[in-house]
């Protein structure tokens, strides 16, 4: 990565560690000013700053740990949006780069919570698309895989633990991964999170790896997010191809109208 000849501001939440904090490293290393902020600006990440990975299954936790968790994931992001928005409409330009999650495609086991913060997220930032694109107000969805940062370690359990007969399920495959994680992350944990970082600037810069990429809405980092991705939009075109035909036979007879689908054209 080459030093800019125009730099920019970046605001970065959660930029204490992880891969907030390799993107930070990133854009200073090219020349962007970095305001960072940690995730304990409200009362949920004071007292749970590691609650972006909580685990669990839906009966074992309890509905504090719940709130906790969309407090930090998707309430957090929100209220940064809402502080930041008017100055950049306002300005007519600027991007907005949410940190999504491979899991916020394809759901996790025993990460129900976290599945869900990643993907309400997600579809916020789906719908800022649509409703910036006037303002010049670029929105881009990062899908990051596992990268070797503390968020497996520091990821805590329900505080009623897992129930016993979920321990058979597809729960317990996942606990037994999160075990090998934590005995041998070099080996468990492929991605890493300084390129990372490089990409993500790259791709706002329309630099390095991304001077010939035209703009997306979303890019994915590592091996496991396209490997996953490929498998979510195969189960989706099998979906569509095999509910198609009695989806077509629910509308009115003769109604030509195309409903709700109006809004592609937004």
């Amino acid at each position: 990565m080459s030093p800019l000849q125009s730099p920019h501001t970046w605001l970065i939440t959660g930029a204490s560690q992880g891969l907030g904090l390799a993107i930070a490293m990133s854009a200073l290393k090219v020349g962007h000013k970095v305001i960072a902020g940690a995730r304990n600006t409200r009362k949920a990440a004071e007292e749970h700053p590691e609650l972006e990975l909580l685990g669990g299954t839906i009966e074992d936790l309890e509905e504090p740990e719940m709130h906790a968790i969309m407090e930090t994931n998707f309430f957090g992001p929100i209220r940064v949006l809402k502080g930041v928005l008017p100055a950049m409409r306002a300005r007519g330009s600027g991007t907005i780069v949410l940190i999504g999650s491979t899991f916020g495609f394809y759901p996790c086991p025993s990460c129900a919570m976290y599945n869900t913060s990643k993907a309400a997220a997600e579809m916020l930032h789906e719908t800022l698309m649509k409703e910036l694109e006037l303002f010049k107000i670029r929105t881009l969805i990062i899908e990051p895989g596992l990268f070797r940062t503390n968020v497996v370690t520091n990821a805590p359990q329900p505080v009623a633990g897992f129930s016993e007969p979920y321990l058979g399920t597809a729960i317990g495959k996942s606990l037994e991964l999160v075990g090998n994680i934590l005995q041998d992350p070099a080996r468990y944990m492929p991605g890493d999170p300084s390129k990372l970082g490089d990409r993500v600037v790259e791709f706002v810069d329309r630099s390095g790896m991304a001077k010939d990429v035209a703009p997306r809405d979303r890019l994915l980092l590592g091996r496991d997010a396209v490997e996953l991705y490929k498998l979510k939009l195969q189960s989706l075109t099998e979906d569509l191809e095999a509910s198609s035909q009695m989806a077509l036979s629910t509308d009115y007879d003769g109604h030509t109208g195309q409903g709700v689908s109006v809004v592609a054209n937004f």
